[in-house]
């Protein structure tokens, strides 16, 4: 829906999707959640992050330290707790749903300290993926990061 005044009754729950092709590609804009949000009597809302060495690229210091995909969902989050009302969503009903890579990153977001107390969501789904898989987390990342880096002469 565009925004409209709601009151508190006709408040839906909010499913708050990650897309999850891999850390390197893929976009919320090619999920249409049309019927999810028409079945389901929920508001959707598909998010991008930046992806690849803008959104994880990390040196472990000041110059680069990394997951600003991370921080654009939380971003997101932010927005969806004080303006999903206003798209007849309850922004205390907020469900995370990722898949797979996008699973990964709501167990992290599930496990984030920052998230503890801020009460952004109440419920999580991760669809065949977690932050244990294989792939869900660099086991390398400052050795990939010099790589890059010298690969460009930096």
């Amino acid at each position: 829906p565009t925004s409209t005044e709601y009151n508190d009754t006709t408040l839906h729950p909010v499913i708050y999707f990650i897309h999850g092709e891999s850390y390197d590609a893929g976009s919320g804009n090619a999920y249409d959640a049309t019927v999810l949000a028409a079945v389901g009597n929920v508001v959707v809302i598909t998010i991008n992050y930046r992806l690849g060495i803008l959104g994880f690229l990390t040196l472990e210091n000041s110059a680069a330290r990394g997951n600003n995909g991370i921080l654009d969902l939380l971003a997101g989050l932010d927005w969806v707790n004080k303006n999903i009302r206003n798209f007849g969503g309850d922004p205390n009903n907020v469900c995370l749903f990722g898949h797979r890579y996008g699973a990964a990153l709501v167990n992290l977001l599930i496990m984030s300290p920052v998230l503890k107390s801020r009460n952004l969501f109440r419920n999580a789904i991760m669809q065949s993926g977690s932050a244990l898989a294989s792939w869900g987390l660099s086991h390398y990342p400052i050795f990939y990061a010099h790589q890059l880096l010298n690969r460009f002469n930096c």
